[in-house]
């Protein structure tokens, strides 16, 4: 049974299309130090896939590091691509899930993906598909979210509501395991806590909302969060005021890389 309800995924993502860019602090700190590691690895690819690319962020960074590669923005919403178009002019556009992709064997020297596996059903499917579209000696390089991601507002909320309003994710160990098991090899996977503080609690739910990151469990509760409940979780949040006022949610965020080769390669 699928965990991540992906038409309701790509529908959300696609109707915060317009307000991605502007609510995504904490994607775009990680997707520039994602792309920070590129620094450390030697690399000239002639084709890269920004895999769940979105609005093409990342494209005008990809490509100054990379101007000769030929570049594929593939994201499972039509509307961010159809943004993405309009925003950078861009016609380099694939819409397709990540654990299906359209793509022939060894068409890629890159999959760079960034803060997309953890909408993912099975990031096995993912990596496999990774794996089989990358060349020999080809590189993926991504970031995920660790289980610790949003922890107070999980509690806050599983404190007066029994359903969960957070998705869950992987821990390191188990993304390492994944990788060593899916023909990518000399794994590297390590992880960090980023912090980011919010005026309100209220803000911060409307900045997961702006950002489409919203709860797509397959099990979902049907019904909607009651005014009641919500301002009750809210009122939990209280336990994670600063002393300043903020109010702080944590992200545990997983970086991680592998090869497609044999580990002596």
């Amino acid at each position: 049974m699928d965990i991540v309800n992906k038409p309701a995924v790509a529908a959300s993502f696609g109707a915060a299309a317009r307000s991605y860019d502007a609510a995504a602090v904490v994607q775009d700190e990680i997707r520039k130090r994602l792309l920070g590691r590129l620094d450390d690895l030697v690399l000239q690819p002639n084709s890269l896939l920004d895999l769940g690319g979105g609005t093409g962020v990342a494209r005008k960074d990809l490509l100054q590091r990379y101007p000769t590669s030929r570049y594929i923005n593939c994201d499972l919403s039509q509307e961010m691509l159809q943004y993405a178009r309009k925003a950078h002019s861009a016609d380099d556009l694939v819409c397709a899930d990540a654990e299906s992709l359209p793509f022939a064997k060894a068409s890629f020297d890159l999959v760079f993906s960034a803060s997309t596996f953890q909408w993912l059903n099975a990031l096995e499917r993912a990596l496999l598909e990774c794996a089989r579209v990358l060349r020999p000696q080809g590189l993926l390089l991504f970031s995920t979210f660790g289980p610790d991601t949003l922890k107070e507002l999980r509690s806050s909320f599983a404190a007066v509501d029994p359903y969960p309003r957070v998705n869950p994710f992987l821990d390191r160990q188990q993304v390492n395991d994944l990788l060593l098991k899916n023909r990518l090899s000399c794994p590297h996977v390590e992880s960090e806590v980023i912090r980011i503080n919010y005026a309100n609690p209220q803000q911060l739910l409307r900045s997961l909302k702006d950002t489409g990151a919203t709860n797509q469990l397959g099990g979902r509760s049907r019904g909607l969060l009651t005014p009641r409940r919500l301002q009750a979780a809210v009122s939990e949040y209280e336990a994670y005021k600063t002393e300043d006022g903020q109010y702080y949610a944590s992200y545990e965020v997983i970086y991680g890389f592998a090869w497609r080769g044999d580990a002596e390669q």
